[in-house]
């Protein structure tokens, strides 16, 4: 338990910062939905935060090497909290969708943030462990934030106080850590096709990630409220997803630690795409089936990003923790910007099944992807890092 203590101050943080996020994501959902609009406009608007998650990639790496990962971080959730507040005042689709970009930069550097300091605080033999605490905590104070949703209705200036409350929480375990020496490194050498040459499986991960839980994010709500839940339970549904993986971060992250990060990501992505084959059968009228079965893509579907993660931080040196992180999150950001946008036509065409059928043919051609590329891995500039944890 010794390992933890070095991060406990962030790992606060992520619960209070994730439980918001978890709940934003839903109402603004819900809201857009309510008022009328198609599945493809709430998912233009849904992809505005990840637009706004790619932006940050390009700005805040520097920003947190010159200023320092506390100040930054301070910064960032006071605006997310000014954010909240807005979005509860008024209701403008045209704001919305502005405030939406501003929201996904801040929240990106945040992740950034915290994904570098987790790293930095880790060797390659304890990552995979580490990242996994790391994203259980993240689930599950994002199926906590979903559950939030059962105070207010999504027209209610209550929840989005809700919000504000814990934006700012969030800040003071950060605020009151030892931890304020800038991260060493020099942003921007580290360049996305650096990356993806080094490690073209961690690096196409995250897209891949990014395309599935962008979409489910953005239009799991609606393909609920499409298939006829109630409020109540497409709350219980997408906080069940969100359990489902926060039960099995832990595990798949030692497991991987232990037999590879690939053979496990295969058989992560294989298994996300024939659990998505499921929801297209008549299995998801049976309410408790359905349920199971979103439980179960959960735990598959969101560990994709942890391994993705791990893996690419195994072949990269200590000073290229910020980039590499930046880049990460790019990525991924480039992924759940077009997650919603394409998954929302598909489902405009199709129904609402379109959403898994997208995730179907997603996940299994990452996973031939990753079976194709075995022997091209490390080819480029291959690193072997030994432990070298993050000096306060």
């Amino acid at each position: 338990m010794m390992v933890f203590l070095p991060v406990l101050a962030l790992l606060i943080a992520t619960m209070l910062l994730s439980l918001a996020i978890g709940l934003f994501n839903t109402v603004v959902s819900l809201r857009v939905a309510e008022e009328g609009y198609l599945s493809s406009m709430v998912g233009i608007v849904m992809s505005c935060y990840f637009t706004g998650q790619w932006l940050g990639c390009l700005i805040m790496p520097r920003l947190i090497t010159s200023v320092g990962q506390i100040r930054v971080y301070a910064a960032l959730a006071s605006l997310l909290s000014v954010c909240a507040v807005t979005f509860g005042m008024v209701f403008d689709l045209t704001l919305w969708a502005v405030l939406r970009i501003v929201c996904g930069a801040c929240a990106v550097g945040l992740f950034m943030v915290s994904e570098s300091w987790l790293n930095g605080a880790s060797s390659n033999q304890q990552r995979g462990m580490m990242l996994g605490l790391y994203m259980t905590i993240l689930y599950c104070s994002q199926a906590g934030g979903q559950l939030l949703l059962n105070l207010a209705p999504a027209d209610d200036f209550k929840i989005y106080s809700i919000m504000c409350v814990l934006f700012s929480l969030a800040l003071i375990p950060v605020v009151l850590s030892r931890r304020s020496k800038p991260l060493s490194g020099c942003p921007g050498r580290f360049s996305i096709i650096r990356l993806i040459c080094v490690c073209p499986t961690g690096a196409m991960g995250c897209v891949t990630s990014g395309l599935i839980s962008g979409a489910f994010y953005g239009l799991g709500p609606v393909y609920g409220a499409q298939s006829g839940l109630s409020t109540s339970d497409i709350s219980f549904f997408m906080g069940l997803w969100v359990i489902g993986a926060l039960l099995v971060q832990v595990v798949i992250g030692r497991v991987s630690d232990r037999l590879g990060r690939r053979g496990v990501s295969i058989v992560l992505l294989l298994g996300t795409s024939l659990i998505s084959g499921l929801f297209l059968t008549d299995l998801v009228e049976e309410r408790l089936t359905l349920f199971i079965l979103v439980t179960i893509y959960g735990g598959l579907s969101l560990s994709i990003y942890t391994l993705s993660n791990a893996h690419a931080n195994d072949h990269v040196s200590q000073q290229d923790r910020v980039p590499v992180a930046a880049n990460l999150l790019l990525l991924y950001s480039f992924g759940a910007v077009l997650g919603p946008l394409i998954s929302s036509q598909v489902m405009d065409a199709m129904g609402h099944d379109g959403l898994f059928g997208f995730s179907v043919v997603v996940s299994l051609v990452m996973a031939i992807f990753i079976i194709m590329s075995a022997r091209f891995e490390g080819l480029y500039e291959p690193h072997s890092e030994s432990s070298v944890a993050m000096k306060e």
